[in-house]
């Protein structure tokens, strides 16, 4: 597609912050608020996933097969904080796979991360090695389980065992079995697809389960964020940028040509951080994610009343536009 992906920021004039145009295409992060909400994607049914370039994968009573191919499944949905939960299993020795959490391909590369789900044997990644799809290059600390000397592959065929990861904010955290095995900070992506890939044999899962966490992207209600000052109150000092994130705009958001504005709620909190986002008026799933996104990585000196950091409403405005 021929033209030039822009958008533009602003924060309205009772925030007193200028108007950028900023380049897109851009490395973005989402980030959102802890707790759990009741927002559950049960089941792994093949129906809830779509191919990503052609994967070998079949529907057989409640589980997936997955085998050998370059492809791999990935959810609906990007997805911003979440847990996900599922089982898999070795079916062939050898064989070599993983689960794609914040993942997505566009035309700079791909991002997200590599999470093995794999027989350990002939070299390959330990069980819950974490891979940045980026660079390939192993992150994370933690102690992945190892290959036991005595047979060299921990998950023969008919072995199940149950992978848990939580994703939030900058943070991933990997849990094999109950034990928590491999922690990664400092997040590349903060949204993205998770997926499944096989590589080499056939690994099968079954019982997936994603629990979106509390912050992520949702509808304001009828009344703003509660907890912060209006930008109209007597003696306040507003609060004013001084780092920003730019959000990417999305490949399939240009195909389809997606243009106009995203309206966020939120509140700058007494440390300067953006807190309590909500999407005040929509413009498209993914892009509403990244601007949503970008604005939770905002910085600012906070606002201040009587000499005192306050917390303060803002409404933020991230306008998409094609070139």
């Amino acid at each position: 597609m021929k033209g030039t992906a822009v958008h533009q920021r602003t924060i309205p004039a009772t925030s007193r912050l200028v108007r950028a145009a900023l380049a897109a295409w851009l490395v973005t992060a989402l980030t959102a608020a802890a707790g759990l909400a009741a927002v559950q994607e049960p089941g792994i049914a093949l129906h809830r996933w779509t191919a990503n370039d052609a994967p070998k994968f079949e529907s057989l009573e409640g589980l997936i097969r997955g085998s050998a191919s370059k492809g791999w499944l990935e959810s609906q949905a990007k997805l911003v904080d979440f847990v996900l939960q599922l089982e898999f299993r070795v079916a062939e020795p050898g064989s070599k796979g993983a689960v794609l959490v914040r993942a997505w391909d566009g035309d700079k590369g791909r991002s997200g991360y590599r999470i093995a789900v794999e027989d350990p044997a002939a070299g390959m990644s330990l069980l819950g090695t974490v891979t940045s799809r980026r660079n390939k290059k192993e992150v994370g600390s933690g102690n992945p389980r190892p290959a036991p000397a005595s047979t060299g592959n921990p998950t023969p065929a008919g072995e199940w065992h149950r992978l848990e990861v939580r994703c939030e904010h900058d943070r991933v955290t990997v849990a094999l079995d109950g034990a928590t095995i491999n922690d990664v900070n400092g997040s590349e992506p903060l949204a993205g697809y998770v997926g499944l890939e096989v590589a080499r044999g056939v690994i099968e899962f079954r019982r997936a389960t994603v629990v979106q966490l509390a912050g992520g992207v949702h509808a304001c209600s009828a009344s703003p964020p509660a907890g912060g000052l209006p930008a109209g109150a007597t003696g306040l000092t507003l609060p004013r940028l001084v780092r920003e994130e730019k959000p990417v705009y999305t490949r399939e958001a240009m195909r389809r040509k997606v243009q106009g504005t995203v309206v966020l709620d939120a509140i700058v909190g007494v440390d300067g951080a953006v807190q309590t986002v909500c999407v005040a008026r929509s413009l498209d799933p993914a892009l509403d994610a990244q601007a949503v996104g970008a604005a939770r990585r905002w910085r600012f000196t906070p606002g201040q009343k009587d000499g005192n950091p306050v917390p303060v409403f803002v409404t933020i405005q991230l306008t998409f536009t094609l070139r």
